[in-house]
């Protein structure tokens, strides 16, 4: 919706195409793979070997417990990175660069606002989790959906549009 000169919302709509699944795919996957580059030069500049020697004191047990903790603070430290690259980048501009590369942008669907607080992104953000549980079902309801929309952009109240 644009907005005329007393503040009103007019009937005439700006183009909110729905973005294609593809595009939101691709989108994700280029997230995915900064997110990638990120979390591996943090691993660099941290100096922390994954893989202790194999001549380490405790054998093969110690090296388990030791790789079974990198593996969980990974797992934590890819999660608080995500999350904040993506609701700080949503709440931002509503878009993440993986989005701007793709020419797509997520907006409130109520209002078309496309500037989304803090507290809606990571609602959002948390709907990621409810989508993937059943087999990423949640994210492939958007070929069904009429409105393109996955569980977590229902959750949440948003929807992404090309713009």
């Amino acid at each position: 919706m644009t907005i005329n000169n007393s503040g009103d919302r007019s009937a005439e709509a700006v183009n909110e195409t729905v973005a294609s699944f593809g595009s939101r795919v691709m989108a994700f996957a280029i997230d995915a793979v900064l997110l990638g580059f990120f979390m591996a030069l943090l691993l660099v500049l941290t100096g922390k070997p994954l893989i202790t020697p194999s001549g380490a004191a405790g054998g093969f047990s110690q090296y388990l417990r030791v790789l079974g903790g990198w593996f969980v603070a990974l797992l934590f430290c890819f999660a608080a990175v995500g999350m904040s690259y993506f609701c700080l980048m949503h709440a931002w501009c509503g878009q993440t660069i993986g989005k701007r590369i793709m020419g797509i942008r997520l907006i409130s669907r109520a209002d078309g606002d496309r500037v989304l607080n803090i507290e809606r992104c990571f609602l959002r953000w948390v709907g990621y989790f409810v989508s993937a549980l059943p087999l990423f079902g949640g994210f492939f309801w958007a070929l069904l959906d009429v409105e393109g929309r996955t569980w977590h952009d229902r959750l949440a109240g948003t929807k992404v549009i090309y713009g």
